[in-house]
């Protein structure tokens, strides 16, 4: 019997693993000719172990995984000479609740008011529109190189850097396989943003973040939060929300807050799922993600991105408190700061795609 096949019996079984075993099954099914069947008995052992929830040695032998197959993912990150800390920003995706694009505008809106946000983009799977989708649509050359975004992210303190790019072999081997967020989930996309980051915060599209954000920490995130929301402790979305759930982890103090109470927190209202519901396709995606721009989106729809755009200018030690940090993310929406960046973003791309292309 392969290490794999023996792999899927022991999950099964609720056998708990090792790094190795789960490192080395992997490779072996990595290494093996047999593609088609490899992606699916993949797709088995990283959702059965989701369901039965890994351990942290098992999902640092997943991490090991990744870094055999593609070797430079963690080793080499771009360090910026930068005026302030840069903030990483990712999400596992593949949320239980489909919203509108809530952490591309809250990194709009957190760059507009002083941080540097790094943050990770992809295609969309489950969704209606990814966050490549959504900037592409709205203008943004996303094509420029990556030394081309980084210009820009140390000019206009933002840069949306693309995970297919960064983990090119990897993503041949595992895209288009996963709908809902699965063990790999927990780390994947914070652990390839290509840049130093001096915190991260990370989505997790689920309830056990606290194992997420203590595997960030041992891989070295030493400051940041994990963060995911809920309105019935069964579906989950990657973000904070001003739903009926909201919880972060806190990676430097590895203090889990759970079920906080927003009013309190950033002094909003509660809303219900529909009032942040996604677009039934991409040209209603745009609508609203330019009336948030604008500032005409709705009050529960502002309060979304600013409770998120939060969360990074805190990191980003602009505000201490999260409740000035919301404020002061709600004035850049309504003031217009946040639609003036996303236009220096949009012309910057441009301007640098062509420079870089010469």
């Amino acid at each position: 019997m392969k290490k794999y096949e023996l792999l899927m019996h022991y999950i099964q079984n609720d056998v708990f693993l090792s790094k190795d075993d789960v490192f080395e099954s992997l490779k072996e099914l990595y290494d093996d000719r047999q593609r088609t069947q490899s992606r699916f008995c993949l797709g088995m052992i990283l959702y059965g172990l989701s369901v039965r929830k890994p351990t942290f040695d098992e999902l640092l032998g997943l991490v090991d995984f990744l870094k055999y197959v593609e070797p430079s993912v963690l080793s080499c990150k771009t360090k910026l000479s930068v005026d302030g800390s840069v903030i990483g920003m990712a999400g596992s995706g593949k949320k239980g609740v489909k919203t509108f694009n809530i952490s591309t505008l809250a990194a709009l809106v957190a760059s507009s008011v002083g941080c540097f946000v790094s943050k990770n983009v992809s295609k969309s799977l489950s969704s209606i529109t990814g966050s490549t989708d959504i900037l592409s649509n709205a203008g943004i050359n996303m094509d420029i190189s990556f030394d081309a975004m980084v210009s820009v992210l140390k000019e206009i303190r933002l840069g949306f850097f693309q995970i297919e790019k960064r983990i090119p072999t990897f993503d041949a081997f595992y895209d288009g396989i996963f709908l809902v967020p699965h063990a790999l989930s927990y780390v994947l996309a914070a652990l390839v943003n290509p840049i130093r980051c001096d915190s991260i915060v990370y989505g997790f599209s689920g309830k056990n973040i606290e194992i997420s954000g203590r595997l960030l920490k041992q891989l070295g995130y030493s400051k940041g939060a994990v963060v995911c929301s809920s309105n019935d402790n069964r579906l989950y979305i990657d973000e904070l929300t001003p739903l009926k759930y909201n919880n972060i982890f806190d990676i430097s103090t590895t203090q889990l807050n759970e079920n906080l109470d927003i009013n309190k927190l950033f002094g909003c209202d509660y809303c219900t799922p529909e009032e942040l519901k996604s677009g039934k396709d991409i040209s209603v995606q745009l609508e609203i993600f330019d009336r948030c721009l604008k500032g005409k989106a709705s009050e529960s729809q502002n309060n979304a991105v600013a409770m998120n755009a939060a969360i990074l200018i805190k990191e980003a030690n602009i505000s201490t408190d999260l409740r000035d940090a919301f404020n002061i993310a709600y004035d850049s929406i309504l003031s217009g700061k946040a639609l003036k960046q996303f236009k220096e973003f949009k012309e910057a791309c441009s301007d640098m795609g062509a420079t870089y292309a010469k």
